[in-house]
């Protein structure tokens, strides 16, 4: 009895490490396709700044930016970013 119950949790975490690994490719796809479509590169070493670059490769300019959250509402973060786009 304790050996069926056993094995059905044994496969109950198969079961789901299994989701989690085709989640965490599909997580990992749409960041990658977010990354190339914006050409945004975070800074997380910036922390609490939301920092980073925004590239063109039309023109070969490289845009830094830096926005302190605490300072800044997100409306006015989200706008600023998309301004960046």
């Amino acid at each position: 009895m304790i050996e069926a119950q056993l094995q059905e949790a044994q496969k109950s975490a198969q079961e789901a490490a299994g989701v989690m690994s085709a989640d965490e490719a599909v997580t990992k796809h749409q960041l990658s396709l977010y990354a190339h479509i914006t050409r945004v590169t975070w800074r997380s070493d910036q922390q609490p700044l939301v920092a980073g670059t925004v590239s063109d490769s039309a023109t070969g300019d490289i845009r830094l930016f830096s926005f302190d959250p605490a300072a800044t509402s997100r409306f006015e973060l989200v706008n600023a970013l998309w301004e960046l786009l």
